[in-house]
């Protein structure tokens, strides 16, 4: 018995190991004269294999958009190079417009890049991570319209950290939504059929029309801007802070 432990525990070993061994990084840019893997998000996608990272690198102009399918690691370069000068040796971005997640096959894929659009995750997808991303246009810290979002829609374990954006919706039976660490400009909100956790984020809501309604959420050591109006449903709250009148009660 313990022979046989041992051979199925190397073999789980020695597949792990081999798996990690041949996973790829590939190289996405379209900037003239020079020569690299692929031009495109989405042909990067494509070209890969599951467990693989995608690269994009800095350029003038955008990759475009990517529907996932596969597990991959998405990085990209840039983040805050136009309001902080002379710290990289490219300062030039190096973005995706929107990334959209609805295929299981990409389960447990981590993004960490700049988007200038939206993450849409849909349709049962789960354990995503979404890390040191940054929703924003053409320059760093543009936001306007309620864009660049992050929209949840009937996903499980899904986290979100470390992050800036515009704002964050998570509805239709999303569950262990994980919100941690964040700018968000605007607003974040469920309904009544998700649940998550929204702790240690700074939620600013430029309008006082945009409204914060968390539904079935443990939200704690928050900071919510004065100019938002916040409701609170079935909630656990602790150590909030709103100047004014900027956070209501949890109901």
């Amino acid at each position: 018995m313990k022979k046989q432990f041992y051979i199925g525990f190397l073999l789980v070993i020695s597949s792990t190991f081999t798996n990690n061994l041949f996973a790829k990084i590939w190289r996405v840019n379209n900037g003239t004269g020079i020569t690299a893997n692929f031009t495109t998000a989405q042909a990067a996608h494509d070209g890969a294999a599951a467990g693989d990272t995608i690269h994009f690198e800095p350029s003038l102009n955008g990759y475009g958009n990517i529907s996932m399918s596969k597990r991959l690691t998405l990085i990209s370069t840039g983040l805050f190079s136009t309001s902080n000068p002379n710290l990289q040796a490219d300062p030039k971005h190096g973005s995706v417009a929107n990334i959209t997640i609805s295929n299981s096959g990409a389960n447990g894929s981590v993004i960490s890049v700049l988007f200038t659009d939206g993450i849409d995750i849909n349709n049962g997808v789960s354990n995503i991570t979404i890390v040191n991303s940054i929703g924003t246009g053409p320059l760093d810290n543009n936001f306007c319209c309620g864009r660049p979002y992050i929209s949840i829609n009937n996903a499980d374990n899904i986290t979100v950290s470390k992050s800036m954006f515009s704002l964050m919706a998570f509805t239709s039976n999303s569950n262990n939504i994980v919100v941690t660490n964040n700018i968000i400009w605007f607003y974040i909100g469920n309904d009544i059929t998700s649940d998550g956790i929204i702790n240690n984020n700074v939620i600013r809501a430029g309008n006082p029309n945009d409204a914060t309604g968390l539904n079935n959420c443990v939200v704690a050591n928050n900071i919510f801007n004065k100019s938002i109006n916040t409701s609170f449903t079935n909630c656990n709250l602790s150590n909030k802070f709103a100047p004014g009148t900027g956070a209501g009660s949890c109901g």
